[in-house]
């Protein structure tokens, strides 16, 4: 009788081939690496990979994969918070914890790069970033609402900019030691033209 596959020891190996994959990824450059680079990495062979994955694609597309229900977890957390500006550091915080791993701005360097050729993985980049944007806006509105942030630019527009300098430290952050977060809950801050809580 055949034995059956263990679903814990098939999730170890998922883990282990993307956990490998994402600093060869960030070192090599998603085309130079190859299926047997990673299968290597990860301890198996390199044909064992397309067991657990489909293709190479696959692969990079699991790395951003594995971060949505985690981040849609702190949003939908976040959004129901009593303080709108706590929230939307939380989540910045949170948005940006990575930074100052060293492999970060080589995977986020090859996001770029692959996800105009793969319309799967536009389509996780681009579903998460519209589910934060959602609920940076209506939290910027809420600090408005409450009193928490002076009105200015539209909640939308203030949204998108601190996404997109939260983006701008993910693709650089490798290239300091210092800790960002200082300087982007100034930004946020300054953004939301909101005062520091005593």
């Amino acid at each position: 009788m055949p034995r059956r596959p263990d679903p814990a020891q098939q999730e170890r190996r998922r883990d282990a081939i993307v956990e490998a994959a994402a600093t060869l990824f960030a070192e090599k450059g998603y085309e130079a690496t190859t299926a047997a680079d990673i299968g290597r990495a990860a301890g198996l062979s390199g044909p064992s990979v397309f067991y657990y994955f489909e293709d190479k694609a696959t692969v990079f597309r699991a790395l951003f994969e594995r971060d949505v229900p985690r981040l849609r977890a702190v949003l939908e957390r976040e959004s129901a918070g009593d303080d709108p500006v706590d929230a939307l550091l939380t989540i910045v915080r949170d948005l940006a914890a990575d930074v100052n791993d060293p492999i970060a701005p080589g995977l986020v360097a090859e996001l770029v790069r692959r996800a105009p050729h793969d319309p799967a993985l536009a389509q996780v980049v681009m579903d998460a970033d519209a589910r934060t944007q959602r609920v940076l806006t209506a939290l910027v509105e809420r600090a408005v609402d409450v009193g928490r942030a002076r009105p200015g630019l539209p909640a939308a527009v203030v949204a998108r900019w601190i996404q997109i300098v939260v983006d701008g430290v993910a693709l650089h952050g490798g290239e300091s030691s210092d800790d960002p977060w200082p300087a982007l809950r100034t930004l946020v801050l300054r953004f939301l033209r909101a005062e520091e809580k005593p």
